[in-house]
């Protein structure tokens, strides 16, 4: 084999080491506690798909990067329909009381204890407290 060739070789192969090292790099910076769901950072997520556009196989680009395949999936199907690997605001959402019927509750009755609302929404007077500082609606009176 010519010299030149193996020098080639042996850069593309740097190259690959390199681009990999940064993407798992990325992907393991992510600060997230165990229980909470990953959002891999779009740099990464681009590294990824960039691997992919050179020719590689979505099974073997998910076993190099650490990364589901189905994920990966999800990144081109969400690239070919958006243009962009930028994942949609999520909403919030709140399971027992609806903030706004709460501040309109609120609103009507502020004198009600936390028991009387938690009856009219039927959950526990716990939820009814949290709701109410999360919505910043206090007791006090002006």
């Amino acid at each position: 084999m010519p010299p030149f060739l193996i020098t080639v070789l042996l850069n593309i192969t740097l190259l690959f080491y390199h681009e990999h090292n940064i993407a798992i790099k990325l992907a393991k910076s992510h600060n997230s506690c165990y229980n909470t769901p990953m959002a891999y950072d779009t740099k990464f997520r681009e590294v990824v798909l960039n691997h992919i556009d050179k020719g590689h196989t979505i099974r073997e680009t998910a076993r190099t990067f650490e990364v589901d395949a189905k994920t990966i999936t999800n990144w081109r199907k969400l690239r070919k329909e958006t243009g962009s690997l930028q994942d949609a605001p999520k909403e919030k959402w709140h399971k027992k009381i609806d903030p706004v019927k709460l501040a309109a509750y609120y609103k009507e009755n502020p004198d009600s204890y936390l028991s009387e609302a938690a009856k009219h929404f039927g959950c526990s007077t716990t939820a009814i407290f949290k709701a109410r500082k999360r919505l910043k609606i206090t007791r006090k009176k002006n």
